[in-house]
């Protein structure tokens, strides 16, 4: 396994942790759908010989779910940070069309459009450094008794 796949799995692992310690539910939805759906991918792949030479229905239905827990945070939440989440699974699913409308799109061109889940790192890690304390964070970002 080369040293950034390395990397992507521990890092995505620490992150869930983190969301799961520190996060809101924005933070343990988002990662958690993004690590289960790492794993369901890993396994839903074809085999080595002819990945990525055919439309991956599974990785494309899991990329579309993924999307829509995406989408579905984000439209629910105040934050922005989701929507970033959301639009980098773009590339992934522009690709699954890609392949799909056009069966010779080169198997490269295909494969690269999934390396966006590595950019969904750094926005999950801003997202659960960005979330409010659990103490106070009600009367900071709603307003409290007190303060009226």
């Amino acid at each position: 396994m080369p040293w950034y796949v390395a990397c992507f799995w521990i890092v995505s692992a620490l992150l869930v942790i983190a969301a799961w310690l520190r996060g809101g539910w924005h933070e343990r939805m988002v990662t958690t759908t993004l690590f289960v759906g790492v794993v369901l991918t890993r396994l839903a792949r074809s085999p080595l010989a002819i990945r990525y030479h055919q439309l991956e229905w599974r990785i494309m239905v899991l990329d579309l779910i993924t999307f829509a827990i995406f989408v579905l945070v984000a439209v629910r939440s105040e934050r922005r940070w989701p929507l970033l989440a959301a639009a980098l699974m773009v590339p992934s699913l522009l690709a699954h069309l890609g392949r799909l409308i056009n069966p010779g799109f080169h198997a490269n061109g295909y494969s690269i459009a999934g390396l966006t889940t590595y950019l969904l790192l750094p926005v999950l890690a801003a997202g659960i450094w960005r979330t409010p304390s659990h103490t106070g964070a009600s009367a900071r970002g709603h307003g409290s008794a007190r303060a009226s």
